[in-house]
């Protein structure tokens, strides 16, 4: 294994050939404060030719590029080597490919490394087709910058080097960015609709472990996975210290079968909501699925997300899109749970009942598996789900603690271990890998000696206590040095920082390290939000025994702890103030105080710690750490308690506004809302008793209406933005400032967004021009100003236009692409010329039409090649479609409806999204229109009838709406000989099942009129059907047919009017015959005999009247026969006979054909009564 990791790790590179040849340069300005980054690369050998031209691009940008090849000395150990390559860089790049994902794979080592050592400060490269490299779950998450097709583009130098460039540009500006920075795509997209707050500090840290892989485990999992008698859900149980998470961070990082992953870990809250852990999941799914992503992109919006409880945000997210992105099933895959029993108590565990109840809604290829202790809170939740526990497998978990053990050893000493060592520890540590790391970490340490390992006690709490006593040595050195610090670091709410520990011990630095070094194993260190490194416990299990009877002499008081901390935070303070509190200090001190009933009456009034908490807050705000922001924003309104009095009011104001804002922007919308509103009842008090200023009121007037506009409230949202105006109502305007004209432009056009989503459009035009009022009475617009005024006249024109009121649009469409141009915003040139062009096609000057919506073309060809954004691909193509009619009905010339086909069916064949089907079907509507019959039509309807079969299982109206009025038109205008007879069986029945779909009464009637008229005078199965021999095809085609139309007749005869009664007539012929020809002659004969008399209750002298009548009677006849009822036959033919005679005498003229059939029925009386 080593040999080949040293084998495929040689990569080198010349700096002076590649780019030099292709003459590449980068175009891009060092900023003033440029720093040369240590960039590791890794990638595999089949990626060299690309890989190489990436390491020279940033060695020319003046960074150093950490080579494996170069900087691994012969002899050096390799994975050592690795680590210290990868510690010492600023930034880990991978060039993810099948050979950097294939199994066993050096590369998958090195990640893996990497994220244990850099934690997220990752970035990846995407070197082949996302379609055939499985981007391991650990990265998952991370938008790749796209490479896929370099292969294809090198093979053309010039093309190549602007590509080349545009694409080094984007690593260069991200990896010189701040670490949070992501490449533009679709991932990066989604992760600010969705807002997940996740950590992959827990991965991190497990995924830096050395791990021994555990087949059986894997095997057991996998049979779960692939038995489809199983169920939804399978709990892995084990106790602490067994090894469950280690597997499940190596499982999800080298298993292409999981599609999501979470990690909970205890006192963290804000991450483990049901509301968070559905974003995240979604957001997960859609980096691991990109059919599901690229559905989850054109489905999702903000606004929607913002108005759902959980139930319809896990269907609209996660359920539906599923379904819809895979209607064909999919291999089997699972969501990954560790860790659940730390997201509740010992008596519940809220989010092991919602995975629970959430299980079933998934479609059947996904699963959910679970890793946790054997709680009572989470086994109960659990009851009758599948379960794999740990405790029955001892003789595997033996094995591969031997496994671990051994290779641990040898990975140190480069040498093979005595097997009586190995089991000896093996044999100790009772199934618990917690026990055997500690051993071999002694034995690594040389704190433990090979010949004292018989006198190590077995159990996990014995070899804690043994630890400690070797350790520690003399009650009075433990008491006296390290007892309080471990009881501080124990009492801690969140990870201490070690600067915080050694104030508090009174250390130095030198005594910090010696600490550390003596519990190497025991802790676990980080960097929290402002950059300082912390410490706390590796393993929750190491904290409750310090905390327990079991560790005896060297049992931790965590209320000793809390006091210690409290009354170092009352020394500071009393002495400096806030001053001298650090942020830890600033943010906990008033919990730590409460905690030992310490009176919190003073930090209450300190005014410049409330801000120095808020600006914490700010300053994670601009760092974009939505999460810690949140968290500070807390604890300022936490430190002002409950106490509302009058000089408190302003600040809690600010606090609850801010943290309305963070939970706003985390998605906990629930809360978002609570804070808001408490936020508003106590500025009103604070207004009512002139504590604020009418300016501060206003502004919590309208960031609530805002939001509860955002989530769907627009009536509570209206009443909001109407008592903001009432509010200045009582003020004189001309005391006004430009603030407060601002203000009321913000207050008014948000209201008028509310009143247009309440479909009040009258008022929402009042409201927008009101707006514009009160900002056009600013002395100096800048710009932002400029280009807000023309977007709220936009809006006041798309308004108008659901009015019909379109005079002077042109104008201010004029206005919005100037604006457009000048900002150099493609989008708002491709949305104008979009408008322009069409108002311009609405009112017949085409000439003007087609220059600005080949303008628009563009301009989405341009949004295309910058980004993978879907929607932008697709609006090329719908663009096209616009320009293509337009053309046709200026020069009747047709090659743009091909194009526009051809791009359209690739699209739609890859993607299947209801707009883009819409917009093909109607470019299909239009060729055939224009290209009247042929072969090439022929094919056609045959694509339009497949995509009619891929409707049937999706929800959009619109499609299926635009379907049949596209399938009846191809009806209505084409010749069906054209077509051969299956065919045209398949266009009929795809038109009904889209006619049964259509919700909406009128179109639904409208629809289903059009078709059985169809019926009636295009199909004619009276001779050609039922003369002709179907096959087995065709034959189910007609009974899907009859179901259809059966459908149809039932709905239509109970809301058509007597004028309609022909058709339903005609139509219940037309199910007679489909019954017929399937040989159905009982439910042919009850169809043929309803058709005669519905028809006769509605006797008309008409010619087409009486031949429906003895039509129906003839045919009802014919199905007696069949059935070998001769006397009911002989019957229903003498009633036919009687019809057509009646005809006759009522001087209704008839032709040759009726005399004929007269003729031929009256010989059936005879040859029947014969018999």
């Amino acid at each position: 294994m080593l040999e080949e990791m040293k084998k495929n790790s040689i990569r080198r590179y010349n700096i002076n050939e590649s780019l030099s040849k292709i003459g590449f340069y980068i175009d891009l300005e060092k900023p003033k404060d440029f720093r040369p980054l240590k960039i590791f690369i890794s990638y595999g050998h089949t990626e060299t030719q690309i890989c190489n031209l990436i390491c020279e691009c940033l060695a020319k940008r003046g960074h150093t590029v950490w080579y494996d090849a170069n900087d691994i000395l012969p002899g050096n150990d390799w994975r050592a080597s690795i680590i210290d390559g990868i510690v010492g860089c600023d930034t880990f790049v991978a060039g993810l490919s099948k050979h950097y994902i294939r199994d066993n794979s050096v590369c998958l080592d090195e990640l893996s490394i990497a994220i244990g050592v850099k934690k997220g400060n990752i970035k990846t490269i995407l070197l082949e087709d996302e379609s055939e490299v499985c981007i391991p779950g650990s990265v998952r998450n991370v938008q790749w910058l796209d490479l896929h097709d370099w292969n294809e583009r090198i093979l053309d130098e010039n093309t190549f080097v602007m590509w080349f460039q545009e694409r080094m540009k984007e690593l260069i500006q991200t990896l010189e960015a701040k670490p949070d920075r992501d490449f533009n795509g679709q991932i990066t997209t989604l992760k600010k609709y969705l807002h997940p707050n996740y950590s992959i500090s827990k991965q991190a840290y497990l995924l830096e472990k050395l791990y021994t892989n555990r087949e059986w485990l894997n095997q057991e999992i996998n049979n779960w996975l692939d038995n489809k008698n199983t169920g939804k859900l399978c709990a892995v149980f084990g106790n602490p210290g067994s090894g469950k998470s280690i597997f499940a961070a190596n499982y999800m990082h080298y298993n292409a079968r999981v599609a999501a992953a979470i990690f909970c870990e205890e006192g963290r809250p804000q991450f483990n909501s049901t509301n968070n852990i559905i974003r995240v999941l979604a957001y997960q799914l859609a980096c691991r699925l990109p059919e599901y992503r690229v559905m989850l992109s054109y489905l999702i919006s903000d606004v929607a997300v913002y108005k759902m409880n959980e139930l319809e945000l896990f269907d609209y997210l996660i359920a539906d899109p599923l379904k819809k992105s895979f209607i064909g099933g999919h291999e089997t895959m699972c969501i990954l749970v560790d860790g659940l029993d730390e997201c509740g108590d010992s008596e519940s565990n809220l989010l092991a009942e919602v995975l629970m109840q959430y299980a079933e809604r998934l479609p059947n290829w996904l699963k959910i598996l679970i890793f946790s202790r054997p709680e009572f809170s989470v086994m109960a939740p659990l009851a009758g789900s599948d379960c794999i526990n740990l405790e029955k497998y001892n003789k595997e978990i033996q094995r591969d603690l031997t496994g671990f053990v051994s290779e641990k050893l040898k990975e140190h000493f480069g040498r093979e271990f005595d097997r009586n060592i190995i089991q000896t520890i093996v044999s100790k540590s009772q199934d618990v890998f917690l026990y055997a790391e500690f051993v071999t970490q002694g034995l690594i340490d040389g704190q433990i000696f090979e010949k004292d390992l018989d006198c190590i006690p077995p159990g996990l709490n014995s070899i804690f206590y043994h630890w400690f006593t070797r350790v520690f040595g003399l009650d009075s050195e433990y008491i006296n040095e390290y007892a309080d610090a471990l009881e501080v670091i124990a009492a801690s709410k969140e990870p201490l920082p070690k600067e915080e520990l050694c104030r508090i011990c009174g250390w130095k630095n030198k005594k910090l390290i010696s600490f550390v070094r003596k519990l190497n194993g025991y802790f676990k260190e980080n960097k929290n939000a402002f950059g300082k490194e912390t410490i706390e416990f590796s393993h929750l299990y190491i904290k409750k025994w310090l905390c327990s009877k079991s560790a005896g002499r060297f049992q931790c008081s965590l209320e000793d702890g809390i006091y210690e901390l409290a009354q170092y935070y009352l020394k500071i303070y009393s002495q400096s103030g806030c001053d001298g509190l650090t942020e830890y200090g600033v943010l906990n001190i008033r919990e730590y105080f409460e905690s030992v009933a310490i009176s919190v009456e003073s930090i209450e009034n300190d005014s410049d710690l409330f801000w120095k908490i808020m600006k914490l807050g700010f300053s994670c705000d601009d760092k974009m750490k939505e999460v810690d922001a949140l968290f500070c924003y807390q604890k300022a309104n936490a430190l002002l308690g409950e106490n509302i009095n009058i000089e408190f009011r302003s600040k809690k104001i600010s606090a609850l506004h801010m943290c309305g804002n963070s939970y706003k922007k985390i998605g906990d919308f629930k809360k978002a809302e609570k804070s808001f509103s408490q936020e508003l009842k106590i500025a009103q008090i604070a207004y009512a008793e002139k504590a604020i200023a009418t300016l501060d009121m206003l502004v919590v007037y309208e960031e609530y209406a805002s939001f509860l506009n955002l989530i769907g409230k627009y009536t509570n949202s209206a009443n909001l933005y109407e008592n903001a105006i009432k509010l200045t109502n009582q003020i004189k305007e001309e005391t006004w400032d430009e603030q407060f004209d601002r203000e009321m432009y913000r207050i008014y056009s948000g209201a008028a967004i509310n009143y247009r989503d309440l479909n009040l459009l009258e008022k929402s035009i009042e409201y927008f021009n009101k707006g514009i009022k009160y900002l056009e009475r600013v002395d100096e617009l800048n710009d932002l100003d400029k280009r807000n005024i023309l977007t709220q006249q936009i809006n006041i024109c798309l308004v108008e236009a659901d009015l019909n009121k379109w005079e002077g649009h042109l104008a201010f469409y004029r206005k919005y692409l100037e604006m457009g141009k000048k900002t150099k915003c493609l989008t708002i040139q491709a949305y104008a010329n979009t408008y322009i062009g069409g108002e311009y096609r609405r009112l017949g000057n085409l000439e003007e039409a087609k220059v600005y919506l080949e303008a628009s073309y563009r301009c989405y060809s341009e949004l295309v090649a910058s980004s993978d954004n879907i929607k932008w691909i697709e609006e090329k193509f719908i663009s096209l479609t616009r320009l293509a009619q337009v053309e046709y009905q200026l020069t009747e010339n047709t090659e743009l409806y091909e194009t526009a086909i051809i791009i359209g069916e690739n699209f739609v064949d890859k993607y299947f999204l209801p707009t883009s089907v819409v917009a093909l079907l109607l470019i299909y509507k239009e060729y055939i229109l224009g290209n009247g019959n042929g072969d090439y039509v022929s094919e056609i309807v045959k694509k339009i009838i497949l995509i009619a079969e891929k409707t049937k299982n999706k929800e959009s109206y619109r499609m299926k709406n635009t379907l049949a009025y596209v399938l009846l038109s191809i009806c209505e205008c084409i010749d069906l000989t054209y077509l051969d007879r299956k065919s045209r069986i398949s266009l009929y029945m795809c038109a009904m099942q889209c006619a049964n779909q259509i919700v909406q009464k009128e179109e639904k009637l409208f629809f289903i009129k059009w078709i059985i008229e169809g019926l009636s005078h295009k199909v004619e199965c009276t001779d050609e059907l039922l003369s002709a021999e179907l096959d087995v095809g065709e034959v189910g085609a007609l009974k899907d047919m009859k179901v259809q139309l059966k459908q149809l007749i039932d709905y239509y005869e109970r809301f058509c009017g007597e004028c309609d009664i022909a058709l339903v007539v005609s139509a219940m012929l037309n199910l007679g015959y489909m019954h017929e020809k399937c040989k159905e002659y009982n439910e042919a004969s009850d169809t043929y005999y309803k058709a005669a008399t519905l028809q006769q209750s509605y006797m008309k002298s008409e010619l087409f009247t009486y031949r429906r009548v003895y039509f129906a009677l003839n045919a009802c006849g014919r199905m007696k026969v069949q059935l070998g009822s001769f006397k009911e036959a002989i019957e229903l033919f003498e009633d036919a006979v009687k019809c057509i005679n009646n005809m006759f005498e009522h001087g209704v003229l008839g032709d040759d054909d009726d005399k004929d059939n007269l003729i031929m029925i009256k010989n059936s009386i005879k040859q029947l009564s014969k018999q």
